[in-house]
């Protein structure tokens, strides 16, 4: 690696952990001010993946002197952020709606989201070593599913009915 190349790769891993810190710090905060259930439930869960996020990329930037990744390194390769809205769903709860804030918080939250995306796959689409670029992969793809529940819980809390009229697995066969 030349030393061009690990400057970039230092300065793109002290990006990467100030975004998922700073989103981290974000989710928490709208998760303590949110009225809304799964507004709520849903900032937490995120905020716990960051910190997931944020403690990996840590251990990665401590160790980028050695070769490769760390092999503690454990992401499980699976976001909980979906649960929260099926769990909600599964409830059956009468809360209806959130206030403008959380939805604008939501908004924000998917911006974030749609960044991370696009910058985890940019790290990885650079990356010489094939840990590290399915590091990346992983989570460009945790992000991408962050992004999805973002977007599908914004959809019911702006409009349930809609929420669910797309969502339905019935057709109109006639049977």
């Amino acid at each position: 690696m030349e030393k061009g190349d690990a400057i970039m790769k230092v300065s793109a891993l002290e990006t990467a952990l100030n975004n998922e810190l700073r989103e981290r710090q974000f989710y928490l905060d709208q998760a303590n001010q949110a009225e809304s259930e799964l507004a709520k439930k849903m900032f937490l869960e995120l905020g716990r993946e960051e910190e997931q996020h944020y403690n990996a990329l840590k251990l990665i930037f401590e160790r980028r002197e050695e070769k490769g990744l760390p092999k503690e390194i454990d992401l499980s390769g699976k976001s909980a952020v979906r649960n929260v809205l099926l769990n909600f769903l599964r409830k059956k709860s009468t809360q209806i709606g959130a206030a403008k804030d959380e939805l604008d918080a939501m908004k924000t939250a998917i911006a974030f989201e749609e960044k991370g995306v696009v910058f985890y796959q940019g790290l990885a689409k650079e990356a010489s070593d094939e840990k590290e670029k399915a590091f990346f992969e992983l989570m460009a793809s945790m992000e991408r599913e962050h992004l999805i529940s973002l977007r599908d819980s914004l959809e019911y809390l702006q409009d349930p009915e809609g929420y669910f009229r797309s969502h339905e697995r019935s057709s109109l066969d006639g049977a």
